[in-house]
This record gives structure tokens, sequence and C-alpha cells, in this order.
């Protein structure tokens, strides 16, 4: 915020100076830019653009003084449009609708009625509101008018979609045609002078034809997605949320207000989108952190708000927002003088246990990891030697990986968290929320940088491993060497400007080796684990690296999962499913597939604790009571066939649906084709059998979600 500062400056200094109305507006928009975030299943960022929405004071104070002091300037035209839907939205949350209406035509008579921006917030105010008349009618005045006659796209499709809420589908139908024979000509002079992405308008298109395919569904045939937005377990009412329509499970993309079916949740909390037209679609909403506080979603961060809804399917999601964990110590700013690091936090009700989530800055930004231990009190303690040991992921830009994320846990400040988990293993809440007004920053003892340490600050990377071998060269057992080089040498990266030239992973996994013996730390094995597995795809020896940490300390889920994988990789099914079941976490497509590959269908969960996990739960035990369904001995010739082999097999096969799901259950299973699991079920296996939905209903169900 030191722009801010300044802008203040000119502010007090400057008062009549003709910058200042400039100053004015910049830390108006400073002081607002972070009260509203949007949160989707993908991703989480600020909800930039929309004008006037919940101003925090400070930004409200800023706007009302460049109004009167700076009149008639575009400044003072822009804040008095900002104070405005202010107001406006103030007064619809709490249903002064005449109060509302009075004060926009106030502020039109003012001049604003001809900035189509302000016009497209005002009636998206309205619509969101459920007052799809005023909205209506606000657009078709301005639309009307003189400055309306080009028709803006997206005035055009706010009044599509103000007529379809208004159950008029005619009108509906009538403006998102329009759109598209108008995208359709700019995106054919777009072909002819090949001067912008034509992609643009193609995905344009495609999502006005959605929309049109909502309105012309059939009623008592299209899908319903509801719910409800709970702050601590009471109602929150006026949260706007946002349906997505996607192209497939994994297709989200972060949309501006322009885009996706909006609609605010009502006083008791709820919200409900008809008529919806088969297909995916991703859940979000938009949070007034002024409003609700430092609060996070029960379950994490990223709700898994992605599914698929069936034509007449009810569809039920509940957003929970709750208060976040309070952390008491190390204290924001604290240097750590000791050999190790105490971490304490307030504890949580119905806490079955915690997990620190630990984090370093990288000169970019920052990057964190949650440790895998599970803590069932409110501390943790962490030599400092065993923080050093983590690689918390690194970090990049076009020139190549950051020094600092390199270097990890051995640089100096770094900063911490704590996620509390419920008996069944879901996220009650976590001290790191959406607002993070909570600093946890500690800083490690300084330590003296080597020669390599600083020319890989340089990024003289080829210098700094020379440096670390001539450290290693006087002092074999020079931990902090021995990481440096293992970490260069796991390096793998490649831009349009950059090619890391120095990756050798034969050489990074002897490092990560000769780290082990001399420490025990298994957390050299996880890293040499993943070299094995992700890199090299040398399965053996992943395996082998995985069962030398189950040796010393129980394995983590996601180690269990890559245990599964290997063992079906090399035929072992029935191993594989004893060895998944044992993880704590549900890996659903994972299961199926086993399942139906062996048939074994005991011992399968009951409880489930997501709406995906419900429907999962539900189709896997249809399908274990399908006597014509086919395991591996029906059809292969060996029913220990590793898993590329039968993928092999099955591939040279004119398949049925049974076959299918077992094609498919290899496909999820082996780690060198689960990547290709979605493509095929949106691609082909739509095509083949789109004439069966309900096929393709257990097929998402048990796989894509």
């Amino acid at each position: 915020m030191k722009a801010k500062v300044y802008y203040e400056r000119i502010i007090r200094y400057f008062p009549a100076h003709g910058k200042t109305a400039f100053a004015l507006e910049q830390a108006a928009l400073l002081a607002a830019k972070s009260n509203l975030l949007l949160v989707t299943p993908r991703a989480i960022g600020s909800a930039e653009g929309r004008l006037g929405e919940s101003l925090p004071q400070e930004a409200a104070e800023y706007y009302t003084r460049l109004v009167e002091e700076f009149p008639g300037t575009q400044p003072a035209k822009r804040a008095q449009q900002a104070l405005t839907l202010h107001a406006v939205r103030r007064l619809l949350t709490n249903g002064e609708l005449q109060a509302a209406k009075a004060q926009l035509k106030a502020a039109m008579r003012e001049g604003l009625d001809n900035n189509p921006d302000f016009v497209w917030y005002a009636a998206e105010a309205f619509l969101t509101r459920g007052y799809c008349g005023e909205a209506i009618a606000l657009l078709e005045d301005f639309l009307a008018g003189e400055e309306g006659k080009a028709g803006s796209p997206v005035l055009l499709e706010l009044l599509g979609d103000a007529y379809r809420a208004a159950g008029n589908k005619a009108k509906a139908l009538h403006y998102y045609q329009r759109i598209i024979e108008r995208t359709k000509k700019e995106k054919a002079g777009t072909e002819q002078g090949d001067s912008a992405p034509v992609d643009y308008y193609s995905e344009n298109i495609a999502a006005l034809r959605k929309k049109i395919a909502f309105v012309t569904a059939e009623e008592d045939t299209g899908g319903t997605v509801c719910g409800t937005v709970t702050l601590s377990g009471k109602p929150l009412p006026g949260v706007e949320i946002i349906l997505q329509p996607l192209a497939g499970h994994d297709t989200y993309i972060i949309s501006g207000p322009y885009t996706g079916l909006r609609l605010t949740s009502d006083q008791q909390g709820r919200f409900a989108f008809t008529g919806l037209v088969p297909g995916y679609y991703g859940l979000g909403l938009i949070l007034n952190l002024d409003e609700v506080g430092d609060i996070v979603l029960k379950g994490g961060r990223f709700p898994q708000s992605i599914f698929y809804v069936e034509a007449g399917e009810v569809v039920a999601w509940d957003f929970e927002l709750v208060k976040t964990i309070k952390i008491i110590s190390p204290a924001n700013g604290v240097t750590i003088d000791a050999d190790e690091v105490a971490f304490t936090w307030e504890p949580v009700e119905g806490a079955a246990y915690y997990r620190l989530e630990l984090g370093t800055y990288t000169g970019a930004g920052s990057i964190s990891s949650l440790c895998e231990k599970k803590y069932v009190t409110p501390e943790a303690t962490i030599s400092l030697a065993q923080l050093q040991s983590y690689q918390p992921g690194l970090a990049y830009d076009e020139q190549g990986p950051l020094p600092a994320s390199l270097l990890g846990y051995l640089g100096s400040r770094h900063f911490w968290g704590v996620v509390a988990y419920d008996a069944d293993d879901t996220i009650i809440t976590a001290s790191q929320g959406y607002l993070q007004a909570q600093n946890s920053d500690f800083q490690l003892p300084e330590r003296n940088m080597s020669e390599g340490d600083k020319l890989l600050m340089k990024r003289n990377y080829k210098e700094a491993i020379a440096a670390y071998e001539k450290q290693l060269a006087k002092d074999a057992a020079d931990l902090h060497a021995l990481t440096m080089l293992a970490r260069l040498y796991s390096v793998q990266f490649s831009s349009a400007a950059y090619v890391y030239p120095h990756t050798d992973f034969m050489k990074a996994i002897c490092y990560y080796n000769r780290l082990f013996d001399l420490t025990g730390n298994t957390e050299y094995l996880k890293v040499l684990t993943g070299i094995y597995y992700n890199h090299l795809q040398d399965y053996e020896q992943a395996l082998a690296t995985l069962r030398k940490i189950e040796a010393k300390t129980p394995l983590a889920d996601w180690d269990l999962l890559q245990v599964a994988q290997i063992e079906s990789h090399f035929g072992r099914y029935d191993s594989a499913l004893q060895t998944l079941l044992r993880a704590g976490r549900r890996f659903l497509p994972e299961e199926a597939a086993l399942r139906i590959i062996t048939g074994n269908y005991a011992g399968i969960k009951t409880k489930a604790n997501s709406l995906t996990e419900e429907k999962w739960l539900q189709t896997l035990q249809l399908l274990a009571e399908d006597e014509l369904l086919l395991q591996s001995e029906d059809i292969l010739p060996d029913r220990g066939m590793p898993a590329p082999d039968a993928i092999q097999y099955l591939e040279r096969r004119k398949r049925s649906p049974q076959e299918e799901l077992l094609y498919l259950s290899f496909l999820t299973i082996e780690p060198t084709a689960a990547n290709r699991v979605q493509e095929y079920i949106q691609g082909d296996l739509a095509n083949n059998f789109a004439q069966d939905p309900a096929f393709l209903k257990t097929v998402r169900t048990l796989f894509g979600e």
C-alpha cells in the first residue's frame, strides 16, 4: 500500500492541485480494492471492476471529497457513479425499492444516464436482487436512446438475461440471437484481417448458445442447482452466486461479471438456478470481506462445486462459511532463536486433528504446502533441521526457477498456518482465511550466505553448482551443499525465453540418497519418489523408495495412492485395492476402478462427506448389484495382466458398455494413462454413447467428478 501513502501526501499538501483529483480517485480505488472476493472451484481472486459494490467507509470518503471539491471532472463523474451504485445496492439489499429507484433517478438527471457501464451495473443490481422489471426498463430506455443505438453486446446480453428471468423467452432469445449475429460478423472481419484471435468470438458464440439452450429447455426436464449460504450457521442474504457453464469437468475458467448465470441469496440465504440443460457447471460466489470478516469455507478454500447436472435433476450445494482459527505463536515478525519452532493455536471445537501449513516467500510471491503429520492437540514442534529439509515447491518466471524458492526454508522469511479436520477428514476451518488478516511471518536465524548461495541469488546456476560441489569436496557431510545440489540437478524447466540446462536426475538421486543416509530424514526419500515416479517413470524404484519410507513412518494418503497405482501397473490389483483403502482420504475414481477390475465390492464406506461422494457411493452400490457387469477375469486372457497391457488389449476390441467401464478403470489406475481419462470421457466416449445417457451418467459419476 505504499502507493496509497504517496497519494495521501498529494491530497494533504496540494489540496487544490490538478493532480489531486487523480490522487483522490486512486486512493479510493486502493481503499476499495480488497473488499470483494470471487471464490470459485479452481481459484480465488479479487472481483474488481464492480463499481460501487459495498464501498468501505474510507473509499466512500475519498469519493465524496472528490465529488465536492472537483465537480465536473471525469474522476468526479466516476466517483459519483460509484457512490450512487453503492447506495442503490445497499437500498435494494434492504428491500427499499422505491428509495433505490429515486436515488438512481436523481443520478440519471445529473448526467449519468449516458454511461453504458453505469447503466449495466445499475441494471445488474436490480436483476440480481429479483427486480426484473426495473432492470428491463432501465436497459430498454438506454438502448432506445441515441447513446445506445450501437447496441453494446454486454447490455444486450444482460437484457436477454433479464427477460429470461422474467419468463419472457421470446424476448430473451431475440437479444441472444442478435448478439450472435453481430459476433459472427465481427468474427468474419477478424478472419479476413487476421488481427485478433478468432477463438475469442467462437467462445462468445458458444456461451450464448448455451444460454439459448437454457431458454428453450422444457421446464419439466430442466435441471436445478440450489443451496444456501451461511456464516457460522446463520443465513447470509445478499450474496451474489455465479453458475458457470463448463465444457467439461476440468475446464473451469474464472469469468468476469458479464458471463455465467447470476443471482443473489435471499433473506434465508437460499438460491436456486432452474431450467438448466444437461452439462457440467461450476458454482462460485462473491463475498464482501468488509461485511463477513476473515472467514473460510468449511471443507477448504476452494469449493468442490463442479458437477454434472442431468435433465430434471436437483443438485444441492451449500456454502458454509466459518470463522478462522486464531494463531498464537510464533507471532508475526518473530525471529526464532532456538533449534526448533514451537507452533501453537487456539483449539477448534469438533477438531479431531490439525495439520500445519508452512510457506516461504520467493521474491515474486509465496508458496506453501500442508505438512503430512497430524497433530491431535493445538501445538506442534519442528526442529530447524527438519524444517530446512522440506521442499515447499518451486516457483518460476520466464527466466527459470526463482532462487528464493530453491533455497526454500534455508532462506530467512517464512509464514505458517494451521488447518483443522474432523473425524471424517473434512476440513472444519483454517487459520488462513480469504482476508488473511492474521499475519504469521517468522524469521529463522540469519545464516552467512555461502559462495554458492550468492551466485544462486544472481541466477548464475552453473557457477552456483560448481561452488556447492567445491564446498562438498571440502566437507562430504555438508548438508546445505548436498541439499542445494540435489535441488539444482532435479529442476526441469523450459519457456520461450529460457531452457534450464542443468537437469541431471541421476546426480539428484545420488545426492538425495546421501542426505537420507546422513540424516535418516524421510523428506528426502519423498522427493526421490517424485523423481522416480513423475520424471523417470521408474516404478520399481519408486515403489522400493516408498517401502523404505514405510519402514520408518506410516505412509501419507498420497503415498498410498502412488503405491496402489504402481501395484496396478504391475498387475497386482487385489493388493492395490487393499493399499488404497488404507488411506484416510477417499480417492473415488481410483477406488471405483480397482473394485471394477477385481470385482471386490466388500467393505465400501457408507458415510459420504460431500455431494460428490454421495452420488459416487450410490452409483457404485448399484454397480455392485449389476449381474451383467464384467470383471477383468471375464474378458482378459490373464487376470494379472499389467494395466498398460490390459489397456492395449481392450483398445483393439469393439467394446460394450461393460467393457468400456473396465477400459476406463485401467486408464484411471495406470499412472502413465490417468491424464487421458477426462479427455476420453468428454470426447470419444460421449460421442459413441450419446444415445445412452444412463451409462454416461454412471461413467461421469464414477470417474469424472
